[in-house]
Formats: C-alpha cells, sequence, structure tokens
C-alpha cells in the first residue's frame, strides 16, 4: 500500500544519462512524486525560473553548466536557496565532497547507486514517511 503525500511533491531531476535519469524517474514516479527532467544545469536553472519544485537531485557533471554551477545558481537566488538538494556523484568526483558539503546539499550519493539508494534520501530531506509499495523496482 502506498502513502500519498499531502500534496504531489516536485523533483527535479538533473542527469545526462538518460537510462539512470528514466530508471530513477519511474521510482519517483511510482512513489506519486512529480517529476520534471532536465538534461543539464542550464535546463534546470529554466525549469527552476518557470516551475515550483521541492527537490532537486543533481549529477555533477554536465555539458556546459555543471551540477556545481547549478548549486550555486540556487544558493544565490532567494526563492531557490531553500530547496534541499541531493547529488550524484561518481568516485572519481569524490574530491568534490567538501565544495558540495560548503553549498549545503543535504545528501551525497556516490555511485554505483540503485534508485531506492536515492529513495530514502528523498523521503528524509522533504520528510516523507517512508513509503511501503509492493514489488520491487527493477532498473
Amino acid at each position: 500500500m502506498t502513502e500519498t503525500p499531502q500534496y504531489p511533491k516536485r523533483v527535479l531531476l538533473v542527469s545526462d544519462g538518460w537510462v539512470s535519469q528514466m530508471s530513477l524517474c519511474e521510482a519517483l514516479e511510482n512513489r506519486e512524486y512529480v517529476v520534471k527532467l532536465a538534461s543539464g544545469g542550464a535546463q534546470a536553472m529554466a525549469v527552476l525560473e518557470e516551475t515550483s519544485i521541492d527537490l532537486v537531485i543533481t549529477e555533477l557533471g554536465a555539458p556546459r553548466v555543471s551540477g556545481m554551477d547549478l548549486l550555486r545558481y540556487m544558493k544565490s537566488c532567494a526563492p531557490l536557496n531553500n530547496i534541499p538538494v541531493i547529488a550524484l556523484i561518481l568516485p572519481w568526483e569524490a574530491h568534490e565532497t567538501p565544495a558540495l558539503q560548503r553549498e549545503g546539499v543535504f545528501a551525497i550519493v556516490t555511485a554505483p547507486y540503485s534508485p531506492d539508494d536515492i529513495l530514502s534520501h528523498v523521503h528524509e530531506a522533504l520528510g516523507d514517511q517512508v513509503r511501503c509499495h509492493s514489488g520491487g523496482f527493477n532498473p
């Protein structure tokens, strides 16, 4: 049985990897989140200007505008600086952890990770109770 959030919470997923983007998007939508997709930081900035977002999940590596650039942009804008951010990093990006912590990210998740690894941080960041669901998720 799935618990319904107080309102459909909106998650912005910033990823240039189509396969990982789709599997995480499916996992979020299965838990009744509304997901907006952005393929990079520039597109994410545009979404944030147009849409009310409750949580951002971003990869660091992105063409032109990186995940770190997106974090700095969000922290410089009063309406955006309270949105929790979950940063998805690759093992060779671990040296960025102190900078991410200084930027105030809610959680840092290092690959390899599963959608369930990320969902636990999503629930915590949004103050949701962990939702029960029937069946597992197969990426």
